[in-house]
């Protein structure tokens, strides 16, 4: 599975990128949901699922969840209580995970 990464914690995005490539996963990672935005265009690496931060940078998620909508697995990472989210990004997300959460959830929620 092709997934891309749009966190601000470049260390942890490099962490749960690492252990999706020990599984098998071809992973890219991006601290700029411009960049993400591209990504998610970009016909020579179609991601088939994104994980990204609620917030990347002083930008909310929301949009790129938007665009995305229902190809595939969506999982936003936040450090915020869940129910600090808004209703919309929780509506539409595959998962709503909150920081510290385990690898393996990364996992749970792909598949």
């Amino acid at each position: 599975m092709r997934i891309l990464i749009a966190a601000n914690e470049p260390a942890l995005a490099e962490s749960a990128a690492r252990f999706l490539r020990i599984h098998g996963h071809d992973v890219r990672t991006t601290a700029s949901l411009a960049v993400a935005r591209l990504g998610l265009a970009d016909p020579r690496w179609l991601p088939d699922a994104v994980i990204a931060d609620y917030r990347v940078g002083e930008e909310p998620v929301g949009p790129l969840l938007e665009g995305w909508r229902g190809r595939g697995p969506f999982l936003v990472w936040t450090g915020r209580s869940t129910g600090d989210v808004d209703e919309r990004t929780g509506q539409l997300a595959t998962a709503v995970l909150r920081k510290p959460f385990h690898p393996s959830e990364l996992l749970d929620h792909l598949a």
